[in-house]
């Protein structure tokens, strides 16, 4: 349970750096708050498609490959965006790239739920969830903050690091 409570802290503080990611899109590319939220709307399906294919993947494969393969696109889209600042199609690729990760979300619970005691599967989560807010809210001051004195790309360039560290640590995982 503690290498998960580790890699979920690192992971969230890492990817946390999302929070600039629009402010990126306004400040870079000069683009307006309307394109900036489309954007994501048109990349959505790559969440909605990874979370489906979930169904099959998990089954067939099990969580912890499951949530190796997300870490895996994370970790490429967070590469992508270390670089966002030079062109837009890499911050649209990176962003596809995390967002279709999402299929881990499962796996994620599935795991928790093969590691959890019976009976404790309630308190794991919640602690888990506490441990996940705790890593945002962290990566959030430390990311905002830098981005704020127009250093556009170091979010992610740190984050690169803490997702990276966040999968080293998720090897180690073991229901």
């Amino acid at each position: 349970m503690k290498w998960l409570s580790l890699s979920l802290l690192i992971g969230m503080m890492g990817l946390s750096s999302l929070t600039v990611l629009q402010a990126l899109m306004i400040a870079r590319y000069h683009w307006s708050q309307t394109q900036a939220t489309i954007v994501f709307g048109y990349l959505s399906p790559f969440g909605m498609i990874s979370l489906m294919s979930s169904f099959v993947i998990l089954p067939r494969y099990g969580a912890l490959v499951t949530m190796g393969l997300a870490m895996l696109l994370v970790n490429t889209g967070m590469i992508f965006l270390c670089f966002a600042t030079q062109a837009q199609w890499l911050m649209v690729t990176g962003t596809a790239l995390i967002l279709s990760s999402f299929g881990a979300v499962p796996a994620y619970f599935q795991l928790i739920t093969e590691i959890a005691p019976k009976g404790r599967i309630g308190q794991y989560m919640a602690a888990l969830g506490s441990i996940s807010l705790a890593g945002i809210a962290i990566g959030n001051i430390i990311h905002s903050t830098i981005f704020k004195y127009g250093f556009y790309a170091v979010p992610f360039a740190i984050s690169l690091p803490l997702v990276i560290c966040s999968t080293i640590v998720g090897c180690k995982i073991h229901p």
